[in-house]
């Protein structure tokens, strides 16, 4: 029987127990993750020396999902209704049920005379059907019964989305089990005694809000901050039913061949798979060397490096790359990556855990490249490597999903996603692409489908014409935005999305930019900040005003600033319609970013044979808006048009300007004051001032910064909750505040709280406390004084200055309001990567830096996306939180001098040996595969 730390812990209320019982507990709380538990214990047995205690639980322990579970398992919003058992289900029931399914499936087969489950064609990633993306992590595992299998139809629904698309269940048609997890937020105090738990986050801020007065914390914290300060993460799972189980509704699998295989490759005929190859290629720098020796397949953890037979060694060229995946996924838990620390011997937890890893790595890579996981020869040795781990998963129901999730954090390790959630691979490919004269005509059994297109946000390229793609965005957003409402606080009104506004947005003036902003609707309103409520230009009566709200979206990796229209209806309500948007591309630098001249804008022109707008048409740039290239000048006629009063749509064609030859006129050489030329006479004996950083590992990260005479530098460091940002704060006010005097705007941590006093005491030189003062903002006039008090201004956080001034704005508020200052501005991210207090004035600032977060927070890093001052590229600007100082630059030799005595190796052999090489270090070989 499998103890579970949580019940083992409420189970003390009211025992005497020992004090070893409670270590027992503690270890079993750190081992399941239940790390709140274990701090309780600690606490106790560290403050008191006694060898019995009695017992009382005060409150009693919930589970938690931990932290290393979450990678591939979907947050859903608390508002949905999630379909279950119709019970009560606990996450300890969640674990046994996945363990069970795969100790059913091990069980269920010997590995000999097995019958494929798996078709000659089909697909390979299990997809949620209504948001379109892939099933990841465990999940993936499960609907794929741990890669046995593959799908007729790659689409799963829940019963709620079944009947929302009218269809209908097949009879006799059984569910599959989806976990994922839901935040419970909870409060409770003993004086006055106040205990509230809910799943909604609107609803815990106004419980907060409501008993403020008996809410001590609530002077130093916001009702926002506690809320997340006591998120809990809670486990759970609802059911989900095959495509191919459901009836009447139109998949139309024709057009979506994503995850899709057809045949594979039968035989090893030395033909390698450009998409397998890609991935191979894509592996983060620097990458573990690939050697090829005869008879030999590992992984050497100290040397870095793969050793692989030679690829036509093995029987299919499949073969060759699912092992090239599982010692791909052994590699990414080298101390430099991911840093798994797997130094086991054959036969332990660690070691098998380490073996799932790898198998659940090759099993989605291989998904990746369209390659099926499992044929007839080699079913045997996996079902194999699944029985070494079934004595550890019936031990730990745990292990299944833990490894599941480490699989998947390293195969987004290795796929190197981009900002905007691309694979690298995927440019490997293109690059291919262009590269090739000709599309070579390929053979039906190594045909290899649209297996990587579109798992994130659709690409324009994808379709032929702006108008198939604008009629895809409609489509996608009647079924995903229609109906939508969305509470904006700033404005105090619901947003409602209907069809006509969507129409609308589609239909009128059309581009590629404008059709592609669709997809992010729902996002930019959440980002947006109002610019100003305005009345209907058209002065209709049914329209009562018109809300400008500022946004911010990134699209083809590139940011725009973007104005919405939220129009307000004569009977109050409020409809979003981004008819009359309009967007800025935000350059890096605007000193060297290219301006487009309407001389050198072309028509969008037909292509000749199908009558069709190609998206790869010359660009027709518009005047009023920085970017909005491939317009097409027609009205959507192939659109389902809503019923509503019709408009006309005014559409101007650029004109074709023919370059003619002409004498050039002579340039008057009279001066102009105003001049530039006029301007750098001026300044020819001004001297540059720059700021004096004695630390040379932050003077070498930002550069040569300049105090600027008039207006002010800005500095903005965006991240996740507990990704290390204020540590690197206090970093840099000790590297300013030896030369200069520093404000610190600590907002988020009281300034006389032991948080705040505690990273004082690690990160602040006793000398340059002096220099430094963080009094208590509580309005804006506080801040101006303590501005005008300092050279250097640390604000943390934007959000908490916009909960005191709404509308304030880096730009306007501080970088031209005040002169030879220099601000840094600590922003966060929400949990699903939005931006909290602004979406545009992150980027605002001469220099913009964003943190990586890792499960272990000593390889959280900082790096650049924007710095002005600093000459050095961008991918070598990298700065470790935790060692305080610079990173290596990626492809650099790492020091060999500290190499482990143990070569460890992963290893596919028949059985495990140990031995030793002229007596020196002993070497571990490891079965892998």
């Amino acid at each position: 029987m499998i103890i579970n730390a949580v019940q083992a812990f409420n189970n003390l209320n009211g025992k005497i127990v020992s004090r070893e019982e409670l270590k027992t507990i503690a270890i079993l709380a750190t081992d399941q993750g239940q790390h709140s538990i274990t701090k309780k214990i600690d606490q106790l047995l560290n403050s008191e020396q006694d060898l019995e205690f009695k017992i009382t639980i005060g409150s009693r322990e919930i589970e938690r999902l931990p932290e290393d579970c979450l990678c591939g398992i979907d947050q859903e919003i608390p508002q949905m209704e999630f379909e279950g058992l119709g019970k009560a289900v606990s996450p300890d029931d969640i674990y046994q049920m996945i363990t069970d399914k795969m100790i059913e499936q091990i069980e269920a087969a010997s590995g000999e005379g097995y019958k494929t489950k798996w078709r000659k064609e089909g697909y390979l990633i299990p997809f949620n059907f209504s948001t379109r993306k892939p099933y990841r992590g465990i999940n993936a595992m499960m609907l794929t019964d741990f890669a046995m299998g593959s799908f007729e139809n790659p689409f799963f629904l829940t019963f709620n989305q079944i009947e929302k698309h009218k269809g209908k269940i097949k009879k006799g048609a059984k569910a599959a089990k989806v976990v994922y997890f839901t935040q419970l937020y909870k409060y409770e105090q003993a004086e006055p005694e106040l205990e509230y738990g809910t799943y909604n986050r609107l609803k815990m801020i106004s419980w907060l809000k409501k008993n403020r007065k008996d809410i001590k914390l609530l002077e130093k914290f916001s009702p926002e901050s506690i809320t997340d300060q006591n998120a809990i993460p809670i486990l759970k799972y609802y059911n989900v039913f095959n495509g191919s189980d459901i009836e009447d509704i139109d998949f139309d699998l024709e057009n979506f061949k994503i995850g899709y295989y057809n045949n594979g490759i039968k035989g090893n005929d030395d033909s390698r798979l450009e998409i397998a190859e890609a991935i191979f290629k894509s592996f983060p720098t620097p990458a573990p060397k690939l050697k090829h020796e005869p008879g030999r397949a590992y992984y050497n953890f100290v040397d870095d490096f793969i050793s692989m037979p030679e690829f036509k060694d093995f029987d299919t060229g499949l073969d060759y790359y699912r092992t090239l995946f599982h010692e791909m996924t052994h590699s990414t838990g080298f101390e430099e990556r991911l840093n798994r620390k797997v130094k086991n011997r054959f036969g332990s937890k660690a070691y098998a855990k380490e073996e799932l890893i790898a198998e659940f790595g090759a099993v989605f890579l291989s998904a990746q490249a369209g390659i099926i996981w499992r044929n007839q020869s080699n079913h045997a040795e996996y079902i194999k490597n699944w029985q070494n781990a079934l004595p550890h998963l019936k031990k730990d129901n745990r292990l299944l999903m833990r490894s599941a999730s480490a699989a998947q954090k390293a195969t987004d390790f290795i796929l190197n996603y981009d900002k905007e959630g691309i694979p690298k691979f995927h440019k490997e490919l293109e690059n291919l692409k262009n590269s090739k004269p000709e599309k070579k005509a390929k053979n039906k059994s190594e045909e290899q489908l649209s297996l990587f297109e579109g798992l994130n946000a659709p690409a324009p390229e994808k379709f032929k014409s702006i108008k198939e793609f604008a009629n895809f965005a409609y489509n996608w957003a009647k079924a995903n935005l229609t109906g939508k409402k969305y509470e904006h606080n700033e404005i105090g009104e619901t947003v409602h999305f209907t069809n006509a506004g969507i129409y609308h947005a589609i239909r009128s003036r059309r581009t590629k930019l404008k059709v592609q902003l669709i997809f992010k609707a729902m996002e930019m309103l959440k980002n947006s900040t109002l610019i100003k409520f305005e009345k209907d230009k058209k002065k209709r009566a049914e329209i009562a005003g018109v809300y400008r709200m500022k946004s911010y979206a990134v699209i083809d990796k590139f940011p725009y600033e973007v104005v919405l229209t939220l129009r307000k209806g004569e009977n109050g309500t409020v409809y979003y319609d981004h008819k009359a948007i309009e967007a800025k591309r935000l350059t890096i630098d605007a000193e060297s970013e290219k301006s487009q001249s309407a001389v050198n804008s072309k028509p969008f022109i037909k292509d000749k044979e199908n009558n069709s707008s190609g998206l790869n048409a010359p660009e027709n740039t518009e005047t009023e808006l920085a970017v909005l290239d491939d317009q097409e000048p027609e009205v959507l006629q192939t659109l389902p048009q809503p019923v509503q009063k019709e408009e006309t749509a005014m559409v101007h064609k650029a004109e074709v300007i023919q370059p003619q030859e002409a004498k050039p006129e002579p340039i008057s050489r009279q001066k102009n004051p105003k001049s530039r030329a006029a301007r750098r006479e001026q300044l020819k004996n001004k001297t540059f001032r720059y700021y004096n950083i004695p630390n040379q590992e932050i003077a070498k990260f930002l550069g040569n910064v300049e105090i600027k005479d008039e207006e002010s530098v800005g500095i903005s460091i965006t991240a996740p909750q507990g990704a290390g940002k204020t540590r690197f704060l206090f970093q840099v006010i000790n590297a300013f505040a030896k030369n200069y005097k520093v404000g610190h705007a600590s907002m988020e941590e009281h300034p006389d709280s032991s948080l705040y006093l505690k990273k004082e005491d690690q990160y602040i030189d006793p000398e340059n406390l002096h220099n430094i003062e963080a009094p208590v903002i509580n309005t804006m006039e506080d801040l101006h004084a303590l501005i005008m008090r300092n050279d250097i201004i640390a604000i943390d956080s934007f959000e908490k200055l916009r909960e005191i001034q709404k509308d304030v704005q880096v730009d306007k508020d501080f970088r031209k309001k005040y002169d030879s200052k220099l601000f840094i501005f600590i922003f966060q991210l929400t949990s699903d990567g939005n931006m909290r207090g602004g979406s545009k004035s992150q980027f605002d600032v001469d220099i913009v830096l964003f943190t990586e977060k890792f499960e272990d927070y000593r390889e959280n890093f900082i790096y650049t996306n924007k710095n002005r001052y600093n000459e050095l590229p961008e991918t070598d600007l990298k700065y470790s939180i935790f060692k305080q100082q610079m990173l290596l630059p990626e492809g650099r030799e790492k020091n060999q001098e500290n190499k482990d005595v143990s070569d460890i190796n992963f290893e596919e052999v028949e059985s495990f040996e140990v031995g030793s090489d002229s007596g020196s270090s002993s070497e571990i070989i490891v079965t892998a595969y």
